[in-house]
Formats: C-alpha cells, sequence, structure tokens
C-alpha cells in the first residue's frame, strides 16, 4: 500500500492522539477532501474514525467503538 507524505502525517497524528503504535492497526482507509482527512481504522478490539485536518493536523473529532464479535463469530460461522 502506498499512502502519501501528508496522509502518512495524518495517520501518525491519529495514531498517537490514539495511543496506538502504527503495528497495532488494520483495514486502513484514508479519505482527504477540502483539507480534512478522514482516517478509519481498527484493532484487534476498537475501531477508530478520525478526522484531521489536512494543514495543521489537527484532530477535529474522532469515534472510537468496540469491534463487534457477533458480526465476526457469524463469519467465522459462515466459514465453517
Amino acid at each position: 500500500m502506498i499512502i502519501a507524505k501528508n496522509s502518512l502525517a495524518a495517520l501518525n497524528t491519529a495514531v498517537a492522539y490514539a495511543q496506538l503504535d502504527n503495528y497495532d492497526i488494520y483495514a486502513l482507509t484514508v479519505i482527504c477532501d477540502n483539507g480534512l482527512y478522514e482516517l478509519s481504522f481498527s484493532t484487534d478490539v476498537m475501531d477508530y474514525r478520525f478526522f484531521v485536518e489536512a494543514e495543521n493536523l489537527e484532530v477535529l473529532g474522532f469515534d472510537a467503538s468496540p469491534v463487534d464479535d457477533s458480526a465476526a463469530a457469524a463469519a467465522d460461522i459462515l466459514c465453517a
């Protein structure tokens, strides 16, 4: 996966804000529109969504929620 330099800086800002390490995250999505980065990623236990201002890398908002284990369990059953 190739991430633009500014996108990587926004990702690093979000990861640091969440007090995580880059190697803890997966399922990364980065969208930049009108000077605002929207970053979504997951860890083993949480899903995160961040909004980071592109110019100064300020976190403008975020949301974190537990990973939906019921969906994962249903997927495991379907794959069994």
